[in-house]
């Protein structure tokens, strides 16, 4: 089985993290895998209160990340 290389790209809201992203897959024809930050139910209370509600934002945006890397796999 071949393995195929995994870029990450983090940082703060509005630095250019998707448009980084998007130049880096056109250059090498990669997929973009983009956090799917619309969906998170916790996203809203977590910058309300971020002591309460970091886990629970965090494992959503964990087990998001599964299912997208589990989809791939299966092709």
């Amino acid at each position: 089985m071949q393995s195929t290389p995994f870029i990450s790209v983090e940082g703060p809201i509005g630095v250019g993290k998707t448009s980084l992203a998007k130049e880096i897959a056109q250059a090498f024809q990669f997929e973009i895998l983009k956090e799917i930050v619309d969906e998170n139910p916790f996203l809203g209370k977590f910058y309300e209160n971020i002591n309460e509600w970091s886990f629970q934002t965090e494992m959503f945006f964990l087990c998001n990340r599964y299912k997208q890397l589990e989809d791939i796999q299966k092709g």
